[in-house]
């Protein structure tokens, strides 16, 4: 009995508490509820709140997508760009591929003629001369002809490579010069006073380089540089010769004790040489696009040999006489330029500069003394235009 009215009570609360639960439930499109107190000091329940006031949740588009590590490159891929830094490859530098480049120089040669022939061939350095050229004894020793301006052209081909890999090329340059002049062979020029005489002489230089070369943008945001290292293959050759326009018969003749008349006096020196080659150039831009002051060195250390060859000719027979003497020697030559340089705006396949040149060779011609060498150097204006395909 005391069972079922427990039973019945339980029912009854149950059934009680229903509405008021269900009087404080808030509806999804309701919103939220507020309430404050009426006239009558009871709390009422507030009006829901408008559908603009309610917070709205972000869009799926706009929501920033996941992070997800690519994958890395496969470097077994021939042909392959895969590093194509702007640090590298930059737009307004030269594209890579082949290029061709052209220099033409307008230069003064000049060749410091202190040749002296007939020396003994076994001459020690430092010692007196001794001997003289065969047969005569005369010592060959002349002022020398001045050389022209002349054109010297200089092509190079090459190869660049991408990604910053350098560059591959190949040049060439000649000079050729004649000179004539008349002059007084008589000491301190000469060892003998031998009278007026024309001179007349010429210069043929050859150049082969074979480098490799990169360009480097470390210097600054303006600033660029260029660097190459190589081997450089050269020939040069220059010969003088007088002819006494009033030919001086002396006596005490080598044939016997005639006289003998001298015609003509020659100096000639062939060189060969071969060694490491370098360049180093550097550049600032200008206000003007594509406009750039540079500045270039080049240079060789070389290794070759040096044939000196003296002659005479005269009236009597055999009518000449000559010596050759022949000797190794190293010649470090040096060129600089310093000019301008412009490069079309937008336009990265073409090149230009002009500015002046010096250039010197040491050693130039030394035979097996240190009294019979000749010093070359030039100097002039160059035009160089580089072409990229």
């Amino acid at each position: 009995m005391l069972r079922k009215v427990c039973i019945r009570l339980i029912l009854a609360v149950s059934v009680c508490l229903v509405p008021v639960s269900a009087s404080l439930t808030c509806r999804g499109g309701d919103g939220p509820m507020s309430s404050g107190p009426n006239t009558t000091g009871q709390a009422t329940p507030a009006a829901p709140l408008a559908a603009s006031q309610l917070p709205t949740s972000t869009p799926d588009q706009e929501r920033p997508q996941a992070f997800v590590l690519p994958p890395p490159p496969d470097y077994t891929v021939d042909g392959e760009h895969w590093i194509r830094s702007p640090l590298l490859d930059r737009p307004d530098s030269a594209p890579p591929g082949v290029f061709f480049n052209v220099e033409s120089s307008v230069l003064w040669p000049h060749f410091t003629n202190q040749l002296r022939g007939g020396f003994a061939p076994n001459f020690s350095v430092g010692a007196p001369p001794t001997g003289g050229l065969p047969i005569t004894g005369d010592i060959v020793r002349f002022p020398g002809n001045p050389l022209d301006a002349t054109v010297s052209p200089r092509f190079e081909l090459g190869y660049r490579f991408p990604d910053g890999f350098g560059e591959l090329r190949l040049s060439y340059r000649f000079m050729d010069s004649r000179g004539a002049d008349t002059v007084l062979v008589a000491p301190p020029y000469a060892n003998d006073n031998l009278g007026p005489a024309s001179q007349t002489g010429r210069l043929d230089v050859n150049i082969i380089d074979l480098d490799f070369g990169t360009r480097q943008f470390s210097l600054g945001p303006n600033w660029e540089m260029r660097t190459a290292v190589g081997m450089r293959y050269a020939t040069a050759f220059v010969d003088s010769q007088v002819t006494f326009l009033n030919p001086v018969t002396l006596t005490g003749s080598p044939f016997g004790t005639g006289p003998f008349t001298r015609l003509t006096q020659t100096e000639a020196v062939g060189n060969r040489y071969f060694g490491a080659h370098g360049v180093f150039e550097a550049g600032r831009k200008l206000w003007v696009p594509g406009l750039a002051f540079f500045c270039r060195l080049d240079g060789a250390g070389m290794y070759g040999r040096v044939h000196q060859t003296f002659g005479e000719t005269f009236v009597q027979p055999p009518g000449f006489t000559q010596q050759r003497v022949t000797n190794g020697v190293g010649t470090p030559m040096l060129a600089t330029q310093v000019g301008l340089s412009y490069d079309i705006p937008w336009w990265n396949h073409a090149r230009f500069l002009i500015g002046y040149q010096f250039e010197e060779w040491w050693q130039f011609g030394r035979g097996d003394n240190d009294l019979s060498f000749g010093p070359l150097y030039d100097q002039g204006l160059f035009l160089r235009a580089e072409f990229n395909f």
